[in-house]
């Protein structure tokens, strides 16, 4: 009995795979499948896949079974969202590219105007040194031109206070000179 069982399951189920139909959506699958937008959007996918290091060769594959056993329909889709997406990723690439671009140049054009106004800066310090040098000049030429016009000391005159006006000469010669090395250790810093 169990023999005739067996044999009765065997053939039921040998004419059941034998009467079923033919899928009727897989010539139309298998179009859409090899289709030039499918083969590039796999190899896209393929490279991101082997490039992933967060999803293994496996995920890959089970990621690709998933979207060949779709309806033609769904694949469809499926392309139409993947363009959508590259779309907005070149779009979104371009942007970044063009904000960097953006960033750069407006750095290099903070940097020159900085520059530029340092310049100034320092022009303007080196014009300041250059006419407190000269009123320095100015100072000792009149210095030398009052001593030598000076008739010859009195050396007890009062006026002075013990002091002949060379002496005051000299000391008014000596304060010139410690002005004009202090704008020189200005200038130098």
């Amino acid at each position: 009995m169990k023999l005739l069982l067996r044999l009765v399951v065997l053939l039921i189920g040998t004419n059941c795979l034998a009467a079923a139909p033919p899928d009727p959506l897989a010539a139309e699958r298998e179009a859409v499948w090899n289709s030039p937008e499918m083969l590039q959007s796999r190899g896209w996918l393929t490279q991101y896949f082997a490039a992933s290091k967060k999803h293994t060769k496996k995920d890959a594959q089970q990621y690709l079974d998933r979207l060949h056993a779709a309806t033609p329909e769904q694949m469809r889709a499926w392309l139409a969202d993947f363009h959508a997406r590259r779309q907005r990723q070149v779009v979104e690439q371009q942007q970044a590219g063009a904000q960097r671009q953006w960033a750069v140049s407006n750095t290099f054009a903070t940097q020159r105007a900085q520059l530029q106004q340092l310049a100034a800066q320092q022009a303007a310090a080196a014009a300041q040194t250059r006419a407190l040098q000269a009123q320095l000049e100015a100072q000792r030429a009149a210095a030398i031109q009052l001593y030598s016009a000076q008739p010859a000391p009195n050396w007890y005159d009062d006026r002075t206070y013990g002091f002949s006006n060379r002496t005051l000469a000299i000391l008014n010669f000596l304060d010139t000179q410690a002005i004009r090395e202090e704008l020189q250790q200005r200038e130098q810093k």
